[in-house]
């Protein structure tokens, strides 16, 4: 498994978010999906098609949905990592030992989706007390939310189910002379239920309808609990951080090679000749130059011991003259790593944001000129919102009226509205630094919004009160 060949963004995430995520992965791979679930499927249908008892097929092909989902939980996993999923990974699932363990021990267990891709896909099949300890590590946060999902996706299934019985029953005559549908509801459902085995056709067709409604609905069953699956690894193991840094190591890499080339050829032991042991041979020297001596003038041995010089003068090598030159190369390559991490890291914007913040009174008063010509106002606001209102074009109406007197607020009443501002912010600035002036503007604000998003009508008296209180608080 290879994180940086994830086709979904490694980070942790909610638990409604992994379930949207698991419903995306389910769309993308529906068809896929749905062919490895129904290649264990079909047989056990063709199984239960020939029992004779109804309810007995109905529980035969409820009961092996663990089986069937093996298959499509390989697939998924496999394809979000952009691997092929083999068939002898499929069958080695669909055999291990924790599948049956889903299939009777744990069958009426809801976890099922979230907890079985531990022992499935889990490297070196781990034992049982291992796989016990990561289900109480998966099931920490995840427990009701795989419950909800197992409960919600029994309902959709019965939901389907009887929908398009109730659709058959309507539409077919054949189906509708067999029932009386002007009893009472629990005297029909007995009716109904009596009747289930005694007629052949009416019991295959449930059966069929039950089994299509697990196949429509299995997919997004095993990609979201598999998705709860993946988010609770992310949030334990950090995979986020470990990719993190494998990006930034990446990125680092023919830096930190070049600075250890620098370094190695820098090191003074390269610019000097191979001795195997050049202490050795040294003392040798020394010791054959005193004999020398000693041997040629016996009389001066004491003279002779002093003025002897054990450093014996080594000629210059060439490592002497580019040793500095290559440590002058090594600091010029430090600073300017340095200034590449301070150009990466934006130190600049720093400075440029507490300057904004200690200058925040002057950078809010906007020029009167130029901001009236950045919201495109007329001279006389209410007249030609009015205008445009009587003609037809009520929205560019209120959006005058909107802008006209955020104009006003921020040119004579000094509020400190930017242009990025919302309307909400814009209130709520408006009703701390000009009170008396909150509730006209919210009234504008609110209509404004109303015909604007909600596409919802403003009337005639609304607007011309609008229009009223603008000239009253807002207009020169």
């Amino acid at each position: 498994m290879q994180l940086a060949d994830a086709q979904i963004e490694i980070r942790p995430r909610t638990t409604m978010e992994a379930l949207d995520l698991g419903v995306l992965l389910a769309r993308r791979y529906w068809w896929a999906l749905l062919a490895g679930w129904l290649v264990l499927a079909i047989p056990v249908y063709i199984a239960a098609w020939f029992m004779p008892n109804l309810y007995l097929g109905l529980l035969l092909v409820w009961w092996c949905k663990p089986l069937y989902e093996r298959i499509p939980l390989t697939i998924v996993s496999s394809s979000i990592f952009r691997h092929q999923a083999s068939w002898s990974t499929m069958r080695r699932n669909v055999l291990a030992p924790d599948c049956w363990l889903w299939l009777t021990l744990f069958r009426f267990f809801p976890g099922r989706s979230t907890l079985s891709p531990i022992a499935a896909l889990e490297a070196d099949r781990p034992r049982e007390s291992v796989v016990s300890a990561r289900r109480s590590l998966i099931k920490d946060r995840t427990m009701g939310t795989y419950i909800w999902l197992h409960f919600l996706g029994w309902v959709v299934e019965l939901c389907l189910v009887v929908f398009v019985f109730v659709w058959v029953l309507w539409i077919f005559s054949p189906i509708k002379s067999d029932f009386d549908l002007t009893l009472e509801p629990i005297r029909a459902i007995a009716q109904f239920l009596s009747q289930l085995n005694s007629t052949s056709w009416l019991s295959k067709l449930i059966l069929t309808l039950f089994f299509a409604a697990y196949a429509v609905v299995a997919p997004f069953y095993v990609c979201s609990g598999f998705s709860l699956y993946l988010n609770r690894r992310i949030e334990l193991e950090g995979w986020d951080i470990d990719l993190g840094f494998r990006k930034l190591v990446q990125r680092a890499a023919p830096i930190l090679g070049v600075f250890i080339a620098v370094l190695l050829c820098t090191d003074p032991t390269w610019t000097q000749e191979s001795d195997p042991d050049p202490s050795n041979e040294r003392k040798n020297a020394i010791h054959s130059e005193i004999r020398e001596i000693i041997e040629s003038d016996p009389v001066s041995v004491e003279r002779a011991w002093r003025p002897l010089e054990v450093e014996e003068a080594r000629p210059m090598r060439v490592g002497a003259f580019w040793q500095p030159v290559l440590q002058t190369i090594v600091w010029l390559i430090l600073i300017g790593i340095v200034v590449f991490l301070v150009i990466q890291l934006r130190v600049w914007e720093y400075g440029r944001y507490f300057r904004r913040a200690r200058g925040e009174s002057t950078t809010k008063t906007r020029n009167v000129p130029i901001l009236k010509r950045e919201l495109d106002l007329p001279d006389d606001i209410s007249a030609a919102a009015t205008a445009k209102w009587n003609s037809g074009l009520r929205r560019e109406a209120l959006s005058l009226l909107y802008r006209g007197a955020l104009y006003a607020l921020i040119s004579r009443h000094r509020c400190k509205i930017d242009a990025s501002f919302t309307e909400a912010a814009c209130m709520r600035t408006v009703k701390k630094e000009a009170p008396t002036l909150s509730n006209p503007f919210n009234s504008i604000t609110t209509n404004w919004q109303k015909l604007a998003y909600a596409n919802r009508t403003v009337a005639e008296s609304d607007f011309a009160n609008l229009r009223d209180d603008y000239v009253e608080n807002f207009e020169e």
